[in-house]
């Protein structure tokens, strides 16, 4: 399937009652999960969108739904072209290093289409570079091609 691209931004675009999913692996100095949320561009303006989020994490020696949580439940209101981000980290209270995690975002019925941007994750690494030194690293998974973004 082509990349798809709504302005300068390699996307997935999501329409009413559809499903995205996202793919991603945790890095081998994952220590703890700060954030993590699905990053979207709305299409137009929506006082009422609703969304259901699961997901699936495991490591190479695990089944491939060993660890699932979900489905999170909401809605929010959107402003049109504008960046939108869900928090899914309480979906995740249990992933670790080198886990590979799948999400499937779904669209309500009624809403207006998005344009999935990708997944952003910031952790503290599990060994900090100096002692008494606090680091905070983040990476981005794009919806469109699957590709790691980060320091």
């Amino acid at each position: 399937m082509p990349a798809q691209h709504h302005l300068n931004y390699a996307v997935h675009t999501l329409g009413q009652g559809n499903t995205g999913y996202f793919n991603g692996y945790m890095p081998n100095d994952f220590g703890e999960l700060l954030e993590m949320g699905l990053v979207f561009i709305a299409d137009a303006d929506d006082a009422t969108f609703d969304y259901s989020i699961e997901c699936a994490f495991g490591t190479d020696t695990e089944e491939f739904n060993e660890n699932t949580a979900g489905p999170l439940a909401g809605q929010i209101a959107l402003t049109s072209n504008v960046i939108h981000e869900i928090s899914v980290i309480s979906l995740f209270t249990d992933i670790t290093a080198l886990d590979a995690f799948g999400i499937a975002f779904s669209s309500g019925a009624g809403n207006q289409q998005i344009h999935l941007l990708g997944t952003r994750v910031k952790y503290t690494p599990s060994k900090p570079v100096q002692s008494g030194t606090v680091l905070i690293n983040e990476f981005f998974v794009n919806a469109s091609t699957g590709q790691e973004a980060g320091p």
